[in-house]
């Protein structure tokens, strides 16, 4: 099954093609072009962002301030929902970077990373941002600041709780403990019909409500 939104074809069911009067082109991993992915768009808030793609233009966006959430992206930057959102991207996530910060790149999108591409996307989109980078300057030795994140927040009992991301159920699940040792938060990402399909509530500002 197919559905037209706008200009996008969503495609559903692959079986349902005919390929010999149809020729779908996919690349959700990446594989097929340059085997990169990037984090570029942001909807949160009932909003959508288009993502900095550097240190640079996030400190820009800093320096520059902002008032209220149509002023633009950097409205997030004080903003509860934003942090719990990166707090969920930086530590329920597998991929990392491969070893420390390397002299002369200036930006964690040119690093090199392992992992599947699309958590390394996410994981360089967290990275970049200012409270990552506050952590990684603030780091006795030179780190990540995502590193640092999951110092604060280690994954509790990851070997029997946590859920690793798997083609069946298509999210990855764990619980993180908090600074003052009890259970913070239990974190799932993954596809979208997957994720809201178990959620009866969503958070705006930090102030939840109930999806409707």
């Amino acid at each position: 099954m197919a559905t037209k939104v706008s200009d996008v074809l969503v495609v559903n069911d692959i079986p349902k093609f005919d390929p010999r009067k149809t020729t779908i082109f996919l690349d959700k991993t990446g594989t097929i072009t340059s085997n990169v992915m990037v984090a570029s768009v942001l909807w949160i808030n009932n909003l959508r962002f288009d993502l900095p793609q550097s240190e640079s233009e996030w400190n820009l966006l800093t320096e520059n301030g902002s008032s209220s959430a149509e002023d633009g992206i950097s409205s997030l930057l004080q903003d509860s929902t934003f942090d719990t959102m990166l707090q969920c991207c930086g530590v329920c996530n597998t991929a990392s970077f491969n070893g420390s910060p390397e002299v002369g790149i200036s930006s964690a999108k040119d690093q090199h990373c392992n992992g599947m591409m699309t958590d390394v996307a996410i994981l360089k989109f967290v990275e970049m941002t200012p409270k990552l980078q506050a952590l990684r300057v603030n780091s006795s030795n030179p780190s990540w600041g995502v590193d640092k994140m999951k110092e604060l927040s280690p994954e509790i009992n990851p070997n029997q709780v946590s859920l690793k991301f798997n083609s069946r159920d298509k999210i990855c699940a764990g619980v993180f403990q908090g600074q003052d040792g009890t259970v913070d938060h239990v974190f799932v990402k993954g596809a979208p019909n997957n994720i809201l399909s178990r959620c009866s509530h969503i958070s705006i500002h930090g102030e939840k409500k109930k999806i409707n």
